[in-house]
């Protein structure tokens, strides 16, 4: 499967980042639009509201001083006789054409509209409107009506209220299409205007936005070619990454360096997955030197047994020494014979011992002790016990004290007689710590990284024994593995070698010490 397929144009980062500013610059562009819009409409009904409460002050002001001057009655009968002359006064006063009306919503006149022929119409129109049946509860109140060809016409119907008497109605006409013809004006303005601001900020923007792709187009360019790499087992770095990327100072500088930084690691990763791979390889070559040691150290005691078996078929009936000199070697390469043939078993055993147990390890050291005490004797050693009375641990009480005889065995076959064998258990932090301490000829440091390696001896003549195969400290690195534990050695030649096993303590108790 292709993973490095060429990204088409849509699916690019370069087009959905265009995209989206596209569209947030013409979702922006119009909610600006309609905000300027709204805020100027306001502005136009403020003006127009703010010039009818004008024309209504001024109204009523020139005609209660025409009713005064003229010594008019303030009521219906005395605005009907003087409509003419009101009608005049209010047109020469505010220079706009109005009607007149009585109370009951009835003509009386019209002013400033010259001849129409279609005054009633005029009339049956105003009196239809919102504006004038307001006028009619006593309200003042205008309408707006904006034509197909810029007009803007607004009548306003007031209740002429002189000292607190309605005499009758004023609907006056107003003619707005100059000043809604420049609003036009602005509001076209402001949305080119707008527009060419939009145009200019996305322009900037997507050259800020080809700045910052670029790079990463770059790298995601570098990263199929690594990607290739791998594919051929081979990373080589080089100078995939160009100065000017890792030499930024912003977030982009900082991800180039890591990336960097990253495929410089990969390499070294990579070149040690092939150290590890020819380490592999070396230890199929030790697992392939194991049994070669296999064979040889099964074949040692084979070929004994079989060379005294031949001498004693020819003259082991005249020959009684020769007899039983032979019989004692071959009893002795058989029993150490059967006694590798077990430690290679219960080496190559992967399941037998897997359920795990609470167990007293200080318990089972005491006792493996014991038994081995008379052994130690017979070399002129003794073995003293200190620690703890109870350490507990999850494990396998046959497995553990198997540990415990090989390394107390060791102990005593490569020690010094006439000296103290110690036998420690103590607890630290979490860590269940059995140590085993001997003096004797030691381990060189060349040697310890060894010494827990299949058939391999230190120095046969600093054994006090013969005949072992170099399995026992092998089998006792198993059986601490299995336990999750570890084990090391700590030996100074000629002087004192400590094995330390640690395991996991399952819980504390109290201090215990005894000696064998």
């Amino acid at each position: 499967m292709n993973h490095n397929k060429k990204i088409r144009f849509w699916n690019g980062i370069r087009f959905k980042m265009t995209t989206g500013l596209l569209i947030l610059l013409i979702f922006s562009g119009f909610l600006l639009y309609f905000l300027v819009m709204t805020m100027m409409s306001r502005n136009m009904e403020s003006q127009v509201t703010a010039d009818l409460q004008n024309l209504q002050g001024n109204t009523e002001v020139y005609v209660r001083q025409f009713l005064m001057l003229n010594e008019r009655n303030n009521d219906e009968d005395s605005f009907r006789e003087s409509a003419a002359d009101i009608a005049e006064e209010l047109y020469n006063t505010s220079k706009n054409k109005l009607l007149l009306f009585t109370n009951d919503g009835n003509p009386l006149l019209d002013y400033g509209f010259g001849n129409m022929k279609d005054m009633n119409t005029l009339y049956e129109d105003v009196k239809a409107g919102g504006a004038f049946l307001s006028a009619l509860d006593g309200e003042s109140a205008y309408q707006l009506k904006a034509g197909s060809a810029g007009e803007y016409d607004v009548w306003f119907s007031m209740p002429l209220n002189i000292a607190g008497k309605n005499m009758g109605i004023v609907s006056y006409y107003l003619d707005y299409s100059a000043q809604y013809q420049q609003f036009n004006d602005i509001a076209r303005t402001v949305l080119e205007i707008t527009i060419i601001i939009l145009l200019m900020i996305s322009a900037l923007i997507l050259l800020f936005l080809s700045n910052i792709i670029r790079p990463i187009q770059r790298l995601s360019k570098i990263s199929s070619r690594v990607t290739d790499e791998i594919k051929n087992d081979k990373i080589s770095t080089g100078n995939l990454i160009k100065k000017s990327l890792t030499r930024r100072k912003d977030e982009l500088g900082q991800l180039s360096r890591n990336y960097s930084l990253m495929l410089k690691t990969a390499e070294s990763q990579f070149a040690k997955i092939q150290e590890d791979r020819n380490n592999i390889l070396q230890l199929l070559n030790s697992k392939q030197e194991f049994y070669n040691n296999v064979t040889h150290e099964l074949k040692t005691p084979l070929t004994t047994i079989k060379g005294y078996a031949q001498l004693m078929e020819d003259d082991g009936l005249e020959d009684e020494e020769l007899f039983h000199t032979g019989l004692n070697h071959i009893q002795h390469e058989s029993s150490r014979l059967h006694q590798m043939v077990i430690q290679l078993l219960e080496m190559s055993d992967k399941e037998l011992h897997t359920q795990l147990v609470p167990l007293d390890i200080a318990a089972t050291l005491n006792s493996v002790t014991a038994s081995m005490s008379l052994k130690a004797k017979r070399y002129n050693n003794k073995i003293i016990t200190q620690g703890l009375s109870s350490l507990m641990i999850l494990g396998h009480e046959e497995r553990i004290r198997q540990l415990f005889i090989n390394l107390i065995d060791n102990a005593i076959k490569y020690g010094q007689p006439k000296e103290v064998i110690l036998a420690t258990s103590e607890l630290q932090g979490k860590k269940a710590v059995i140590q085993i301490t001997n003096k004797g000829g030691g381990i060189l440091p060349e040697e310890v990284d060894h010494i827990f390696d299949p058939f391999y001896r230190v120095d046969k003549e600093h054994s006090r024994e013969i005949g072992s195969a170099g399995l026992g400290l092998s089998i006792c690195k198993k059986i601490v593995d299995e336990h999750q534990g570890e084990i090391t050695v700590d030996s100074k030649p000629g002087d004192c070698t400590t094995f330390t096993v640690r395991f996991t303590a399952y819980k504390e108790d109290t201090v215990y010490e005894n000696d064998f």
